[in-house]
């Protein structure tokens, strides 16, 4: 466990670091308006995730307290072929719409809309090897094989940075080419994914075809409800983004957007943790989970707890050494306030990690859909009458509700699997 853990720590503090030290870098040399569109980029390419159908997380919960078998096999192959039919469609929407977004919703500057759009079509074809990498590191992670899946993670994420930053050094301000060689590392690591799980999927070939609908409807069952939270989810981490740019610009969204991907690091720690947790939670059976999951929660809050104070304490220093005191200023109230949403965010994921082990994903999913038109609604009068500061204010309240009601539901004494 507390290996695994560490190997998830490496997958994300890496990028971090990388992050820590390109953003400030792409941020002079794109220029406001245009590093607000490659953010925008970062997260819709996050946002992608949702056509992967809940099947990463699907396959490690269902996946991990199988023994090696060909059913078992059957079932990896299964999820690597709905993965590639999902990313295919999600490319097509993606693309499609990738016009409208530019020149209707977004207020992107006249100037800079031809450059946009072929930056989001780009981003579409993105869309099948992020869902295809996510669907195979849940394999990955079914079978402990936590090394190998951060291996891919660690790639993504350093790709993410510093591919954008080598494009401006070599070629100039070309915010095309910035997002093609970061959708072109993504299939290298799908490819790569594919390798790693050859093993996982090798089986006699028997039944395979025969069995594949009955198999399909049952991830497809089980991952729709984890589709609702992972389209519900970004939206509610990442749509303020999306307010901001259509009502105060590109250069909102940047300043923005700088603060809370700086915040929103600390949930490095709970992800980390919970992600290692939950094929182990997932192997139980039930009297055992609910021991597991009272074991370690008051430790797990008291942690949290203490990183997000510890945050909230060197945020004004750690953004005038990287931004300058100018733009610190300017940052560090709605940076002050999105530490407290990060604190009730990385709380949630402990509820929400054991609601998910023990199968109950309805639950978790009807929950956000019920938070959705709520947070919307904040977002949009909280901005419209506040800024950024309004933006972080919603983003912050929401995930309050989010934490209390997924305490909630984990207490209840009937939490069955959907």
């Amino acid at each position: 466990m507390k290996r695994n853990t560490l190997w998830n720590l490496a997958g994300i503090l890496l990028p971090l670091a990388a992050a820590v030290w390109a953003i400030p870098l792409l941020m002079r040399g794109f220029g406001e308006a245009r590093f607000g569109v490659l953010a925008l980029v970062w997260a819709l390419i996050g946002y992608l995730a949702l056509f992967e159908l809940g099947l990463g997380r699907t396959m490690t919960v269902k996946l991990a307290p199988m023994p090696a078998s060909g059913e078992r096999a059957a079932l990896v192959r299964c999820g690597l072929g709905l993965s590639l039919a999902a990313g295919a469609l999600g490319a097509l929407l993606t693309a499609a719409l990738s016009g409208v977004l530019v020149t209707g919703w977004l207020n992107v500057p006249s100037e800079l809309q031809p450059e946009a759009q072929r930056a989001f079509l780009w981003a579409a074809l993105g869309v099948l090897p992020t869902v295809g990498t996510g669907v195979a590191r849940g394999v990955l992670e079914a079978s402990q094989r936590f090394a190998a899946s951060n291996a891919l993670r660690l790639a993504l994420g350093l790709a993410g940075f510093l591919l954008p930053l080598a494009v401006l050094q070599l070629w100039g301000v070309n915010l095309e080419a910035a997002v093609a060689a970061l959708v072109a590392s993504r299939w290298v690591c799908w490819v790569w994914a594919l390798c790693l799980v050859r093993r996982d999927a090798r089986h006699s070939g028997r039944g395979f075809v025969a069995g594949f609908s009955q198999r399909s409807a049952n991830l497809l069952r089980f991952g729709g409800w984890l589709t609702v939270s992972s389209v519900v989810g970004p939206v509610m981490v990442y749509g303020d983004r999306f307010f901001i740019g259509a009502s105060a610009g590109m250069a909102e969204v940047s300043r923005y957007s700088v603060v809370q991907e700086l915040v929103q690091r600390l949930l490095v720690f709970p992800t980390a943790f919970t992600s290692a947790w939950l094929p182990q939670l997932a192997a139980h059976e039930p009297a055992e989970q609910r021991r597991a999951e009272r074991a370690g929660h008051l430790k797990f809050m008291a942690t949290m707890l203490l990183l997000c104070a510890m945050a909230a304490l060197v945020l004004q220093p750690a953004l005038v050494l990287w931004l300058g005191a100018e733009q610190a200023a300017k940052m560090q109230p709605m940076g002050w306030i999105l530490c407290l949403g990060v604190c009730f965010n990385a709380l949630a994921q402990w509820p929400f990690t054991a609601l998910h082990a023990r199968g109950n994903v309805r639950a978790t999913a009807l929950f956000h859909l019920i938070q959705l038109p709520l947070y919307l609604a904040a977002v949009l009068w909280l901005t419209s009458a506040y800024g950024l500061t309004g933006a972080a204010w919603a983003w912050t309240l929401r995930a309050l509700v989010d934490w209390l009601g997924l305490e909630w539901l984990m207490r209840k004494p009937k939490s069955a699997a959907s």
